[in-house]
């Protein structure tokens, strides 16, 4: 299926999707006269959350089918109906009246949708994604998502190891069900009942992302707008669209929670902030409920637009005490999200399967909205029981103080511990788990260990500040720490509460710092990071913008923030300029931009010279709304304009068969020439995979698990359609360290034993696993006893005796690196078993002998190139040695002997007959082979 056959259902959904829930967001939204574009685009948020959410809610009592879509569609249509035969809502003249800036949006929301669309393929090079597309094939195929599935290892067994006992139970796909009812519902509108595909689903699972990337621009648009100017809108807009972290995490193809839970947390803040913008109006509470519900049953994060929004109304309620003001809506709102989240805690968990989902009522989220209640509340009361004490600002601040002591009280009582160990958990998120060994070999749970600027281009953050100078013209904006940012953005928050009593800002410092402070932290939350980023340089433009209106010395605040954004932007302009000219006279481009053609220098300078153009006509007008937000603009101008390269190949790809995995590899392979394309392209699992999945649907049988390193599980349910023995999901811990055991520490007839017992018939060793073998002979050395748990992998001796040997040959050998073995002259290669070295010698440029420095004799090993490596005394390429069956008592090293080895290199495993590939058997390196246990 191509791009165009998605044409006819895409119509179908538009219809179903934005046009049924117009008449509704008109009649709660009638006072902020919008025109159809950002009534059409908030419709379409609106509904990407409560369609889904109305769907699973009718599956609880019947089977998922199109009788089920219909009705879920009914109920909005019903309402719309009822509104517009009451006469309640009617077309208007500004409803046709379109502004400049919502044009401009359109076309972000438009170019955001097409981009992210172009990775869109049934094959795309990611784990998780098809984990969650097998629950819209249950739905689908099934009506319903079954508790247990038995494609993963199912066991009711109790597993007794050291000290720690596991009870294994039957475990499923059953997870927060947003994104993927989304799925399944457009799925039953595009293709009808009775029909499935699974590369159809695949293909339609991964619209999502690329859907929820363009809403999340109109959301940024919406909440900027809304406080400053139409023109800051359009600002954040772009920001947040070409942003390079957020930009990857939303292409086609990353179906998972991450997409959806970054969206669903702005949606959640931008609907709690209306709410309380526009207290009078009752209506905005149903926008913040669905934000909330959205963000909580639709990600694993969904609790920040809780933890943030409670957060916020809690301080706003505090704010408007001190100040002697006092709103009922401070405790309203949080009550009836708390109640609304444990409604949906009961839901969820029954969904789940667990017992008395009722006791599950009260969880960490919803004690922290009662927490922001009863808080709110009681301010609120205070003014009237202290009225006498609490005339003047000093007493109500020190009342203030009594109640955050009072707070503090609380929560290190009993009643209090759930909220406080709830807060403690998620600032502690970037501590790696003391005893979970598995979570210290993934790289997204690890910490951040290097320079993440890169992630966010001159808005980014370079932390090694002994370098500033060094670099301030090779790092490009490495003076842009994010420290700054963070710097300029309080002076902004000081300026918008005390000067102005803007709540916009509060919510947003709230709502940035604290996932700064995650982000910061691990991998996983860098495109939070990226996300917050891009609204904290947006928001500094918005108040600098408001500040340069008023008179006095409190403007500096807000204005000199906005100031030091002119001077980055200008430092940006200044390294553009630079780099434009560099380009064409040999030296160095401009900073970010990855298309080194003429043609695309050409047209980067025609949009930084009209960018210019543009900020200084409307300086002339006094325009600072459109001054600071062409600045923030400027900031990612590069990333913006890398997205050209992609034009070309796009029209192939609208017209090719999306799920025929050698025409999407055909077109991977006409962009690998490209600087930025084939980051769209050829980001596909490769062929060896393909192919080896394909021999598995075809070849095993339908009972057994395959056994298989846990990174492929998914894999092994979608493209081969069969069982896995374990899986990134599975809650079992202890059946991956027990697969790295007999990979890495074991012999064959233990491992055919344990397959055995486990009902294993096939083990799968891939190429990939000699990156990953690290983790696994980490992890079986924590298995046995050898590494404790709490040691990172390291730190773990075990792990380094288990390691295959590497050698380092110079690429440009000294006098001193030379060596001889008989007449022959050769290079010394430096062992990373010290004090072992070898003298290498290249015959006829091809093929490269090693020989024991020490002993002369002739290594029987073949050396794999890995790359090269820079030291202080130069530039050495990098071999990992693989010894042969008769060098084997060469070989440094336990891991040699393991089964992985003797699998994947060698070829041999006893008790076992390899049956892929066929033609490719014995000693030497093929992606994958898969073995069949002969008992």
């Amino acid at each position: 299926m191509n791009m165009l056959g998605f044409i006819p259902g895409a119509i179908i959904n538009f219809i179903a999707f934005v046009l049924l829930f117009l008449p509704i967001l008109e009649f709660i939204l009638k006072d902020r006269k919008l025109n159809l574009i950002e009534l059409s685009l908030l419709s379409l948020v609106v509904s990407v959350i409560t369609i889904p959410l109305f769907a699973w809610l009718f599956n609880f009592i019947m089977p998922f089918s199109l009788t089920l879509v219909l009705l879920t569609f009914a109920i909005p249509l019903a309402i719309s109906l009822y509104l517009i035969l009451t006469k309640r809502v009617s077309l208007q003249p500004y409803h046709t009246t379109f502004s400049p800036a919502s044009i401009a949006v359109l076309a972000l929301f438009l170019i955001s949708f097409y981009l992210h669309l172009q990775s869109l393929s049934a094959y795309f090079y990611e784990f998780d994604p098809y984990y969650y597309m097998m629950i819209p094939e249950f739905l689908l195929t099934q009506g319903q998502v079954p508790l247990s599935d038995n494609l993963v290892y199912a066991s009711t067994e109790t597993v007794v190891h050291g000290n720690e006992t596991y009870q294994l139970h039957p475990v499923g796909h059953r997870v927060v069900p947003e994104p993927q009812y989304l799925t399944a519902v457009w799925y039953m509108l595009t293709f009808g009942p009775g029909h499935y595909d699974r590369y159809e689903n695949s293909l339609v699972a991964n619209i999502y992302p690329p859907l929820v990337a363009a809403l999340l621009v109109f959301l940024a648009y919406f909440l900027f707008k809304d406080e400053y100017s139409n023109f800051m809108g359009v600002s954040a807009a772009f920001v947040i669209a070409f942003m390079p972290i957020l930009f990857q995490k939303f292409f086609a193809g990353v179906a998972e929670q991450l997409p959806w839970g970054i969206f669903a947390a702005l949606a959640g803040i931008l609907f709690i902030y209306l709410a309380l913008k526009y207290k009078e109006d009752k209506k905005y509470y149903l926008l913040a409920v669905i934000g909330v519900l959205g963000a909580m049953l639709g990600s694993k994060a969904g609790m920040i637009p809780v933890v943030v929004g409670a957060a916020f109304i809690a301080v706003s309620a505090a704010i408007d005490f001190v100040r002697g003001q006092r709103e009922k809506i401070y405790y309203e709102l949080p009550l009836i999200l708390a109640l609304s989240v444990g409604l949906s805690n009961i839901l969820f968990y029954e969904y789940m399967g667990l017992q008395n989902p009722l006791a599950n009522f009260l969880s960490s989220e919803v004690l922290i909205l009662f927490f922001a209640t009863l808080f709110s509340f009681f301010v609120y009361h205070l003014l009237d029981i202290g009225k006498d004490r609490l005339h003047t600002l000093k007493n109500r601040a020190y009342a203030l103080c009594g109640l955050g002591l009072i707070a503090v009280i609380f929560l290190i009582t009993p009643l209090g511990a759930p909220v406080l160990n709830y807060g403690l958990q998620l600032a502690g998120v970037g501590e790696l788990g003391a005893s979970n060994a598995l979570v210290k070999t993934v790289a997204e749970e690890n910490l951040h260990g290097d320079d993440i600027s890169a992630r966010f281009g001159i808005a980014g953050a370079s932390f090694d500040i002994s370098r500033i100078t060094s670099s301030f013209i090779s790092k490009y904006g490495s003076l842009n720490a994010l420290p700054v940012v963070y710097v300029l953005l309080f002076f902004s928050l000081i300026y918008g509460i005390i000067y102005r009593n803007g709540r916009l800002i509060l919510l947003l410092a709230i709502f940035i710092y604290s996932l700064s402070f995650i982000g910061l932290q691990k991998v996983k939350y860098t495109p939070h990071l990226g996300l917050v980023l891009g609204l904290a340089v947006c928001a500094i433009a918005g108040e600098a913008y408001l500040a340069q209106r008023e008179n006095g010395i409190p403007r500096y605040l807000g204005y000199g923030a906005g100031i030091i954004l002119l001077l980055l932007a200008l430092f940006a302009v200044l390294s553009y300029i630079v780099g434009f000219f560099g380009f064409f006279i040999g030296g160095n481009g401009i900073p970010f931009y990855e298309l080194a053609n003429p043609l695309y220098y050409l047209v980067f300078g025609a949009f930084l010279a009209g960018f210019l153009y543009l900020a200084y006509n409307y300086l002339k007008q006094n325009r600072w709304d459109a001054v600071f937000g062409i600045s923030a603009m400027l900031l990612f101008l590069p990333f913006a304009l890398d997205n050209m390269d992609v034009i070309p190949p796009s029209l192939q790809h609208n017209t090719i068969d999306l799920a025929n995995y050698s025409e999407v590899s055909f077109l991977c392979l006409s962009t690998k020439d490209t600087y930025y394309a084939k980051t769209f392209y050829c980001n596909i699992i490769p062929q060896y995979w393909y192919d080896s999945m394909t021999w598995l649907n075809s070849n095993m049988d339908n009972e057994s698990y395959l056994f298989s390193w846990w990174d492929y599980g998914h894999w092994t349910n979608h493209f081969a359609h069969k069982r896995t023995f374990t899986r990134n999901d599975h809650p079992f811990v202890i059946l991956d360290l027990e697969v790295a055991d007999k990979y890495v520490a074991k012999n064959e007839s233990v491992m055919a034993s344990y397959m055995k017992s486990h009902n294993s018939t096939y083990v799968l060793f891939d190429v990939d696993l000699v990156g990953k073998w690290g983790a696994l002979t980490y992890l079986s050395c924590v298995y046995n006893g050898e590494t404790a748990a709490e040691d990172l992998p390291s730190e773990s001796k075990c792990s380094a005796d288990y390691q295959l040997e590497r050698i380092w040959v110079p690429q440009k050998p000294s006098l001193q690196q030379m060596c001889s073995i008989g007449q022959q002259y050769g290079v010394y290669a430096y062992s990373s078993f010290p004090p072992r070295t070898y003298c290498t010698q290249i015959i006829n440029n091809q093929y490269m002998l090693i020989f024991d420095s020490q002993t002369g004799k002739q290594i029987s090993a073949v050396p794999m190139a890995s790359g090269t490596f820079t030291a202080q005394s130069g530039v050495y390429n990098e071999y990992l040695l693989i010894y042969t069956k008769e060098g084997i008592a060469d070989a440094p090293g336990r891991g040699y002997t393991s089964n992985f080895y003797k699998g994947f290199f060698l070829g041999e495993l006893d008790g076992y007959t390899q049956v892929y590939p066929t033609d490719v058997k014995g000693f030497g390196v093929v992606p994958i082979r898969i073995y069949k246990r002969n008992d």
